[in-house]
């Protein structure tokens, strides 16, 4: 079951599914509960350059966490008040 909801924390690229066949470099969003690959719905899994803009920049992630990615709807970064 998939949950909706919002995820705050700071984009970085690292490598995930080391060791397998699925092994890559993908962004995911990193925070105090752990690494969540980020991913658009119609996104390619294996590359998509979309967050790279975000890469090192705290956001606000509305999406839907599912069993080995954030699918997400809407990113934005966070701006310094």
């Amino acid at each position: 079951m998939s949950e909706n909801d919002h995820f705050k924390g700071t984009v970085v690229k690292v490598k995930v599914m080391e060791g397998s066949k699925n092994e890559r470099t993908a962004h995911v969003l990193k925070n105090s509960k752990g690494e969540f690959p980020l991913r658009l719905k119609s996104s390619n899994p294996f590359y998509d350059d979309y967050f790279e803009k975000f890469e090192g920049k705290e956001v606000t992630i509305h999406g839907v966490k599912k069993v080995s990615y954030l699918q997400v709807k809407n990113i934005a970064e966070d701006k310094e008040k």
